[in-house]
């Protein structure tokens, strides 16, 4: 019977043996691709006088794809911190000062103003968070 051990230490065996076949195929992939490559790029030079480089960064397409893949991840749902809190009952109270306001459009155009400040940095606070 065997051991929990031998049969680790098999499994890092072929584990190995998996990796260098994989680097091995990897290799060969990307050596018949450069060809590939080589071969259309002289094509382009020879039938149509296009000279193109070969590209040293993934096509934007692919750096997007996988910049959105990554930011599809959701933030985590935390508490609004008391700053946050904070100005959400300064935009209250100014906006009871603008529906009560006595009608004088001076005093709800400030009032209005001081409610957009107010909002702007409740949106940059929540960035933030």
């Amino acid at each position: 019977m065997t051991s929990t051990l031998d049969q680790y230490r098999q499994a890092k065996g072929s584990i190995a043996q998996l990796e260098a076949a994989a680097k091995k195929e990897l290799i060969s992939k990307f050596r018949s691709l450069t060809a590939e490559i080589f071969a259309v790029q002289k094509e382009l030079l020879e039938e149509f006088g296009v000279r193109l480089a070969i590209p040293k960064k993934a096509p934007v397409k692919a750096r997007k794809s996988r910049k959105v893949a990554e930011a599809k991840e959701p933030k985590p749902i935390r508490e609004s911190s008391p700053k946050i809190r904070a100005l959400e009952r300064k935009i209250a109270t100014q906006r009871r000062k603008v529906a009560g306001a006595d009608h004088s459009p001076i005093k709800q155009k400030i009032a209005m103003d001081r409610i957009y400040e107010l909002e702007d940095e409740l949106r940059l606070e929540r960035e933030k968070a």
